[in-house]
């Protein structure tokens, strides 16, 4: 499965290009209405479902909350916010979100998904 080692678990995001962040939290789980990813920490949080579209990859619908604001709204409620992505499995223990166009800041996003360690998990 595209997502062996994620669910359930939390992991970390370092934001890759021609500005490169450190590593923010983040969490895959399962709900009622499917997979799940969530951004924790950061100024730009996204939110939303994936859905399989290959073995090696999934689409992200979902959402951003900016600086202060409460966690990001579903998929359609507020379009200025809406993201489109896909999520590729690329190596062991590996995974990339590529978001085009983005609302904020640039005109690609690329997040690296990896396991955290056991010590940086959040309680």
């Amino acid at each position: 499965e595209i997502l062996s080692g994620l669910v359930g678990s939390e992991m970390c995001i370092r934001d890759r290009g021609y500005v490169v962040y450190g590593w923010f939290a983040c969490r895959i789980e399962n709900t009622a209405q499917g997979l799940k990813l969530t951004k924790l920490s950061g100024s730009q949080r996204q939110a939303g479902l994936l859905f399989p579209e290959s073995d090696r990859e999934m689409v992200f619908l979902g959402s951003m909350a900016l600086a202060s604001e409460p966690g990001a709204r579903a998929y359609g409620q507020r379009p200025e916010r809406d993201m489109v992505s896909v999520l590729e499995r690329i190596g062991e223990n590996r995974w990339r979100l590529v978001t085009p166009w983005p609302a904020n800041e640039s005109n690609l996003d690329i997040l690296e998904l990896v396991p955290a360690p056991a010590s940086a998990r959040r309680r």
